[in-house]
């Protein structure tokens, strides 16, 4: 447990336009969360989005400029109709898929909108 000296310290080290935190511990400087990558999207991935739930999400998501959304489902009852109007956006990308197979990718959010109809293998 760090002595209130050090917290103060550490408080007063914080540098308020990065992620990272200094504490003076035993006379050395030490860095905590050394690094920050900042990106310039934020890719999403909204499994079951083309069914009633997942696709107004997405349609909020897609609100922000920022996004990236990665649309996965299979399209057992949900209908690519749905987001029928996001699929010539450059930020929008559908992957006809069941989350049951699981595929890996890359991203920052996860947002599941499968009902209990899909079927599970």
């Amino acid at each position: 447990m760090s002595s209130p000296a050090e917290s103060a310290t550490a408080a007063a080290a914080a540098d308020s336009s990065s992620s990272s935190v200094a504490r003076i511990v035993g006379g050395k400087k030490e860095v905590l969360n050394e690094g920050s990558i900042q990106r310039k999207h934020n890719r999403i991935l909204v499994t079951g989005g083309a069914g009633f739930i997942g696709s107004h999400i997405i349609d909020r998501l897609m609100q922000d400029e920022k996004n990236i959304v990665i649309c996965v489902d299979n399209c057992f009852s949900g209908s690519k109709a749905n987001i029928q109007h996001h699929l010539n956006n450059p930020r929008f990308e559908f992957i006809r898929h069941g989350m049951q197979k699981h595929k890996h990718t890359k991203h920052n959010q996860n947002t599941t909108s499968q009902s209990r109809t899909t079927p599970y293998n």
